[in-house]
């Protein structure tokens, strides 16, 4: 589809490489916007679709600058260091930055797109015209908010202090509030979709969640520490995408059609060789894990776990042993 949008946020040399290699099967005529803080990487790339690759730093604000804090280091050493350090001082991934591409969008008229992490595959098993035919035909001229359903709960009593005045503001009344669940899931994940018809929509949707966002930064809320190595905004996302339901009837929804969603997202454990963040990873076969050992370089991770990579890639993420090098970007070049 012509005006429909995919936007990676990769942060980090081996997250963007990870993302270069799922260009190799991205049909013609698809939109491709890569934000990322080193977008000289993409300098001289070349691809069959249209790509613009945009530095987020020409997309925030002086706050995002000051309160949301990057790795700007490229060399895997010194990433690792940086990494550590942040660690070390409390300083987590905001994940949700990648809200600042919502009003580049509004000014050149885009609203319909998804925002993906780095580890999903844009038609990798020629899904992709199928499966956005299919988004055509089911949305029509409604408006959704669309991902995946998280297990994550949101409980209403953890954020309603935050958003009465920035909701006023917007002539949103404070019911709608007052008719959310006690407790109730979301959509959202690796994938944020939306389907707009209108940018108004798209920019309001932006103006809750910049707004809200930073009075609970401003209130040291706890919300924002639920998880262990990013701000969590997981709850903020759903409330905006459930405002927006009762405010603009805005469907909030799991759209998947075949079995298939728009991307395919895959785990890459070797992205995270130096300190696993799942047990998916590092726990034994007999606790549901596959035994993966951290190791001091990308490298030696990759030869030392080749066997238990290729389990995990053929069992956790469904690619063959003969496909592993479509979608690690250094496997050849560790067995050659």
């Amino acid at each position: 589809m012509k005006d429909f949008y995919f936007i990676y946020f990769p942060i980090g040399y081996d997250f963007i490489q990870t993302m270069i290699m799922t260009f190799r099967c991205v049909p013609k005529e698809t939109n491709i916007i890569v934000v990322t803080n080193h977008p000289e990487i993409l300098k001289d790339i070349k691809v069959d679709f249209n790509l613009i690759v945009l530095n987020v730093d020409n997309l925030r604000d002086e706050w995002s600058k000051e309160n949301e804090i990057l790795i700007y280091e490229i060399e895997a050493q010194a990433y690792r260091d940086k990494l550590f350090e942040f660690q070390d001082k409390g300083i987590k991934f905001p994940y949700g930055i990648h809200r600042c591409i919502l009003p580049w969008l509004v000014e050149r008229n885009i609203t319909k797109f998804a925002i993906l992490d780095a580890d999903c595959l844009i038609n990798f098993d020629n899904e992709l015209e199928t499966t956005m035919n299919a988004l055509k035909e089911h949305c029509k001229d409604d408006q959704f908010v669309f991902g995946l359903t998280m297990n994550q709960i949101s409980y209403k009593e953890n954020f309603s202090r935050l958003v009465p005045n920035t909701l006023l503001k917007y002539n949103i009344p404070l019911s709608i509030i007052e008719s959310i669940p006690p407790s109730y899931k979301t959509v959202d994940g690796y994938l944020r979709g939306f389907w707009f018809n209108n940018t108004e929509d798209i920019l309001l949707f932006y103006k809750l969640w910049d707004e809200i966002l930073k009075e609970a930064y401003k209130q040291n809320d706890h919300l924002l520490k639920m998880n262990k190595y990013t701000v969590s905004d997981e709850w903020l996302y759903g409330l905006v995408s459930y405002v927006l339901n009762q405010f603009r009837n805005i469907k909030v929804e799991d759209l998947h059609f075949n079995n298939c969603r728009i991307i395919r997202h895959i785990y890459h454990p070797e992205n995270y060789y130096y300190n696993f963040s799942h047990n998916l990873y590092s726990s034994s076969i007999e606790e549901g894990g596959y035994g993966l050992k951290p190791s001091n370089s990308r490298s030696e991770f990759i030869k030392e776990n080749r066997d238990r990579l290729i389990r995990f890639f053929e069992n956790q993420n469904g690619i063959p042993k003969e496909k592993i090098n479509k979608v690690i970007y250094d496997w050849d070049e560790q067995f050659t």
